[in-house]
């Protein structure tokens, strides 16, 4: 056994931790159904900074470190051009299949009924910050717009619930339409519940859709995070000090993800330990994903086909962070500067980190 592999071998089980630790922490989001009240802080302006921070450090790690380390395994056994040459195109293909993964999560949302939106929604007028937030959390997700009708108790013992806003005696989660129809919308979840409207004698219809696609979500999350879980297992065989830093990036977005899983999932249930437990579930998938990827490729991974998977995994990386992470920081953050600092600061986290490794 080549000292690489040795070295691969004894990492394995800091890869294990590190991607159960990273993946666990969307039930730190999901804990949040808990809470009575939550901080009137703003919520959307902390929820830009935490994914900011986190593409700065996922970006800089991508390019400068995860690329680099694929390139020089592949040249081992390749040209230096040619190394170049096969590390870029599967890092590519690993952005490819990240893709793939998005459309087939858009398919089956398809499939099962749920409507889906192709344009990103702005937050509904006179959205608070704290709903706001919710907003740009359930934004995360592939699901698209929705309007439904929710468990009264439960949307307004919620976290975002505003007894202040609207007219009084009108619940907080119901707006009327200019028509007159008495559809309702759920500020703070719109973009992950299903159409569910009232009958004509204002009883409730289509809860199954509701929760359905309410779960569809967490779905979209948990298959989100295989190709984070994946990226946390090898760079942790590879170099643990830079398997810990992105561990630690993919962590801190992981807990609104939670969030972004719980809510619906309470608010269609009126069952807070049902939406914090579908949050847990959705980031097991994390360490799933980096077991599964581990068990299958370990007999492969010499020198190339570790660099080879390496190299998959950074394109995997930057895609997330540019489809997904990088859109919705600078949707909900006023500010761009903010935003702006926040990604850069995480970059220069992330090189600290790596040159204070080596020093």
């Amino acid at each position: 056994m080549a000292s690489g592999e040795r070295e691969r071998e004894a990492n394995l089980g800091l890869a294990i931790g590190l991607s159960i630790g990273s993946g666990l922490c969307t039930s730190i989001g999901g804990l949040a159904v808990f809470l009575e009240v939550i901080s009137k802080q703003s919520q959307s302006r902390i929820l830009s900074s935490a994914l900011a921070l986190s593409a700065g450090v996922m970006l800089y790690v991508s390019f400068i470190e995860i690329f680099g380390k694929a390139q020089q395994s592949i040249a081992k056994r390749y040209a230096d051009g040619a190394a170049l040459a096969i590390t870029t195109i599967c890092f590519f293909v690993g952005m490819a299949i990240t893709a793939i993964l998005e459309l087939v999560v858009h398919h089956i949302t398809h499939l099962i009924g749920a409507p889906h939106s192709h344009e990103p929604l702005d937050p509904p007028p006179g959205l608070t910050g704290e709903r706001a937030a919710a907003s740009a959390m359930a934004r995360s997700s592939p699901v698209g717009e929705v309007r439904v009708v929710v468990n009264d108790d439960a949307a307004r013992a919620g976290p975002f619930y505003d007894g202040a806003s609207g007219a009084p005696g009108e619940r907080a989660h119901e707006r009327r339409g200019a028509n007159g129809n008495g559809s309702t919308t759920l500020d703070a979840l719109a973009g992950v519940l299903p159409a569910e409207r009232e009958g004509s004698d204002g009883s409730r219809v289509d809860r199954t859709s509701v929760t359905s696609t309410a779960l569809m979500t967490a779905l979209a999350i948990a298959l989100h995070n295989f190709p984070e879980g994946l990226a946390t297992f090898i760079a942790t065989l590879a170099q643990p000090s830079l398997g810990i830093a992105l561990s630690v990036a993919i962590a801190v977005h992981n807990v609104p993800e939670g969030m972004a899983v719980a809510f619906p999932v309470y608010y269609a249930s009126g069952s807070k330990r049902k939406g914090f437990l579908w949050a847990t579930l959705s980031g097991l998938t994390e360490p799933i994903g980096g077991s599964l990827g581990w068990l299958l490729l370990r007999d492969h991974l010499d020198d190339l086909g570790f660099g080879v998977v390496f190299a998959m995994v950074g394109g995997m990386m930057v895609f997330i962070v540019i489809h997904e992470m990088v859109p919705i920081a600078v949707k909900y953050e006023t500010d761009q500067v903010r935003t702006t600092g926040f990604l850069v600061l995480g970059m220069l986290i992330m090189a600290v980190s790596l040159v204070l490794f080596v020093l």
